[in-house]
């Protein structure tokens, strides 16, 4: 039988240490965090966005080596981005696919 073994990574952006005892008061919160494994301080890389520190997370690398330097990505050719946080419209793969170790 495979008992293969899964890990949910749970990031929430700007999201302060001491919010976790608020969450801790939603009944649906407060079954995950029974369970849960907690990171009480994060270094962050620069820039310090959203996206070049996900994907810091996920790969274990700086921004200078998976070249994930901001929450968009510039096509000069093109008005709009391939993803846009802003309208949360992923309009292609997204950085998650193109970044590993």
């Amino acid at each position: 039988m495979d008992k293969s073994k899964h890990i949910i990574v749970i990031s929430e952006d700007a999201l302060v240490y001491e919010d976790l005892e608020e969450l801790r008061k939603l009944p649906n919160f407060s079954k995950i965090m029974e369970k849960a494994a907690f990171v009480d301080r994060m270094r962050s890389v620069y820039p310090t966005v959203t996206y070049p520190n996900h994907a810091s997370m996920r790969t274990g690398v700086r921004c200078g080596k998976h070249g994930i330097v901001n929450n968009e990505t510039p096509i000069l050719t093109q008005a709009k981005t391939p993803w846009s946080p802003r309208d949360g419209t992923p309009t292609s793969t997204g950085w998650w696919t193109n970044t590993g170790p």
